[in-house]
């Protein structure tokens, strides 16, 4: 079973391969890359995450093109990607009437009854039968062969929602931690049980990650020419125990969080822009697809506009747009915002970015795609404008649902790793906003 974070202790990856090449051939990284707890010598050791970050911290003390980087970090990501579980699969086959629950039998029936009838109390009998804690040690291994990281994404199991109505049930999508798990069903149900106080939950482990994953399904690239340039995000508790995002300033060349290569954690959405006048830049954070040999070309354009002396980078990202309002070129994008300019000032509304966008919503779409943009580079790529800011994650995301509203890139990022340009400090999600 993969390991995310981990892939490659016992083989080298084309990702490192490419990391240590661009390293050493280059002044300063493997000097960086010591300094940031990397080590040379044992590349295999180190998530790709962590070698991805080392690349984003390069860029921004200008050791390295953007460009450059950008190659190495989006082999580094399919190294993560290819490490991550593709189900719970096996975990449900060693757990299931083809393993523990057939070996351990009065725990299987147990089980078999809870699933089947609700019945808590045989899920009580279950843990006093004189064989539970061998069969919760075969779960903690299971567990943790499966779930590395510890924390499991999960949904609420819909079937037992109408059968305990006086239960605040919460969110649909949580995350639990393994240990917390009593109990796993067999693999036609993929259910694990939890006992939360006196009583025992039921979520599913199966599909709940993978189809938020797999909403986002577009590929595409940011560039940013000076990106400590920029506002931010940090968590902050609050009174009621609950964490939220709030907006801190950045100004160039401070250090307020003793970091100052910290990068973008979160790109702006059309309620962050400026709302003066309708301008293409105020509709959102703009993104570009790849061009017909797989490159990020108006990205790096973008990253490496500001010139040498600019701590330009890439941030290659996945977007969920359901919905978007497609053009075929920018020429036609123009010509729809002409039009509505037009429309709006004779109807007396107001002629915003964010008025543009709200009548777009209005009509059900969540952004902008653009089929064949061709502008500033000349290549042709689709380009992209996601409304929202949750609708973006890293390509290092593990896509943990409980964290859909949040738009933070690196919120769903497995065990707190860190994402492209996505850098945390040791202190929490402190981050930068794409400007």
């Amino acid at each position: 079973m993969g390991v995310f974070g981990a892939l490659g202790k016992l083989v080298m990856s084309l990702g490192r391969e490419l990391f240590g090449s661009a390293a050493r051939g280059t002044d300063g990284i493997v000097e960086l890359a010591e300094k940031l707890g990397v080590k040379m010598d044992a590349l295999q050791d180190s998530s790709p995450e962590e070698l991805a970050s080392v690349m984003d911290t390069a860029v921004r003390q200008r050791l390295i093109d953007p460009r450059d980087a950008n190659n190495v970090k989006i082999e580094l990501a399919k190294d993560a990607q290819r490490a991550m579980p593709a189900s719970s699969s096996e975990f449900f086959e060693a757990m299931g009437d083809e393993g523990a629950l057939t070996e351990f039998s009065g725990i299987g029936n147990l089980v078999d009854t809870y699933v089947y009838k609700n019945s808590q109390q045989a899920l009580k009998d279950a843990m006093s039968d004189p064989d539970y804690n061998i069969y919760r040690d075969v779960l903690k291994t299971n567990l943790n062969k499966t779930f590395p990281s510890g924390k499991i994404p999960v949904r609420r199991a819909e079937n037992y929602l109408t059968k305990r109505p006086e239960e605040d049930l919460g969110n649909k999508y949580k995350t639990i931690n393994a240990e917390d798990i009593s109990f796993a069903s067999n693999i036609s149900e993929n259910e694990v049980i939890v006992k939360e106080g006196e009583k025992f939950t039921s979520y599913f482990i199966d599909d709940a990650q993978k189809q938020y994953k797999d909403s986002f399904n577009i590929d595409a690239a940011h560039g940013q020419g000076d990106s400590n340039t920029s506002t931010g995000t940090v968590n902050v508790p609050m009174g009621d125990g609950k964490v939220r995002e709030m907006g801190v300033e950045f100004e160039p060349g401070r250090t307020l969080l003793a970091d100052e290569n910290m990068g973008i954690n979160r790109f702006e959405e059309v309620s962050d822009k400026m709302n003066e006048t309708l301008d293409p830049n105020n509709l959102g954070t703009w993104f570009g697809g790849y061009n017909s040999r797989g490159e990020p070309d108006v990205a790096n354009f973008f990253a490496g506009r500001g010139g040498d002396d600019a701590a330009g980078a890439v941030y290659p990202v996945k977007l969920r747009i359901e919905n978007p309002k497609i053009f075929d070129r920018y020429e036609d994008f123009e010509d729809e915002m002409r039009e509505w300019s037009e429309m709006a000032e004779e109807g007396g509304t107001d002629v915003t970015s964010q008025a543009f966008v709200k009548d777009l919503q209005d009509q059900g779409h969540d952004g902008i795609m653009i089929e064949r943009s061709d502008t500033d580079t000349g290549e042709v790529r689709s380009d992209y404008v996601p409304f929202n800011a949750n609708q973006i994650r890293s390509i290092f995301a593990k896509f943990d649902p409980s964290k859909k509203d949040s738009g933070n890139i690196s919120a769903s990022i497995a065990g707190g790793a860190v994402g492209l340009g996505a850098l945390q400090s040791v202190r929490g999600d402190d981050g930068n906003l794409q400007r």
